[in-house]
């Protein structure tokens, strides 16, 4: 009797999930999406940035990590300490802003300001099409680059998103 109880209540149980808990949401046509843009974490070896679920990540393209939106991206790298030494230099011993001088030196952006704000540095520069916002964080053995991308003219609209993007980052 228990068993014969035991194989209703399941039978009814599946019936219940198939009435009420399968039900397709139908959106109509022309209705804007309510689909919510929520925090994402992306944890990779040394690194790890929190963006939003619109980005997703994609091949490096010559860079360590790279992770894009339909119209933005975020290219990383690290830079090894090691790769200084050819240049006399002591990676171990410069500071980020020291980092980002060279950068805009050897990459000609002489039209680039470093700022350093809330332990963040960072540096604005342009290429025909783009806009980068760059930030740069020291580690126990090189520095990590993260460059935010968005079309040319459009950095306004999301700097507040990457530069909260920017503080989010943790590199070891």
């Amino acid at each position: 009797m228990k068993k014969r109880n035991l194989l209703i209540l399941l039978v009814l149980f599946s019936l219940m999930l198939t009435v009420f808990g399968c039900e397709k949401k139908v959106t109509p046509p022309n209705t804007p999406s309510t689909d919510k843009v929520i925090d994402k974490l992306f944890i990779k070896e040394g690194f790890r940035i929190t963006l939003t679920s619109e980005y997703e990540e994609t091949p490096g393209n010559g860079f360590t990590y790279s992770f894009e939106t339909k119209e933005l991206a975020v290219l990383v790298y690290d830079d090894l300490f090691t790769n200084f030494e050819e240049e006399g230099l002591e990676g171990e011993k410069l500071t980020t802003v020291d980092y980002c001088d060279l950068f805009i030196s050897e990459h000609n952006l002489s039209e680039s300001v470093v700022s350093q704000e809330n332990d963040l540095t960072t540096f604005i520069y342009n290429t025909e099409s783009w806009t980068f916002l760059a930030s740069v964080y020291k580690a126990k053995d090189c520095f990590w680059v993260v460059q935010f991308a968005c079309p040319k003219g459009q950095l306004e609209a999301n700097q507040a998103a990457f530069i909260k993007y920017a503080k989010s980052v943790a590199v070891k």
